[in-house]
């Protein structure tokens, strides 16, 4: 992987981190906003699968159906198959609340459950990326300093434990 493919992935998993984050301030604050928190939920899965497809250099067109996109993955991983019925349950909330409607938010055990359907998105590619990182992206003179950035981003997720444990189930 070049170093500007490194620089992307990295982009995208930063965009991830913080939709995750918004989402579970949206939804886990002192005052929850489930229909705003929901959209980033989906967002957060979306930018992940988007980076690791970018990660492998796969083209993907413009589109925020997680379950195409998950399908691409697939193809290339099939650990990725334990996320369909994630992916299917956030697809609806890249749009449904976003504006008036018949529904205004989402009950909070949906809301919940999106919270944790895109945190197991989001931290399955994570992990994924960082063996990319180590094994290719920084082994051009002057690009060192993009490891350190792709760790800090993956770091959050839990300890080495988790990671392996994730990484076996790949």
């Amino acid at each position: 992987m070049t170093p500007e493919y490194a620089q992307t992935v990295a982009a995208w998993l930063a965009k991830a981190h913080s939709d995750l984050a918004a989402a579970r301030l949206l939804i886990q604050g002192t005052e929850p906003h489930f229909d705003s928190g929901v959209y980033h939920c989906q967002q957060a899965a979306e930018k992940a699968l988007k980076g690791w497809l970018t990660s492998r250099q796969v083209e993907f067109r413009k589109t925020h159906d997680l379950t195409e996109l998950l399908s691409q993955c697939i193809d290339i991983h099939h650990s990725f198959s334990v996320l369909e019925e994630s992916a299917r349950f956030l697809v609806p909330f890249a749009s449904q609340f976003r504006y008036p409607g018949d529904l205004f938010e989402p009950p909070v055990e949906e809301a919940t459950r999106a919270l944790a359907d895109a945190s197991s998105i989001e931290k399955k590619g994570s992990v994924r990326h960082l063996d990319i990182f180590k094994e290719n992206a920084f082994h051009h003179e002057g690009h060192e300093g993009h490891e350190e950035v792709a760790i800090r981003l993956i770091a959050h997720r839990g300890t080495e434990g988790d990671d392996a444990k994730l990484k076996a189930e790949s």
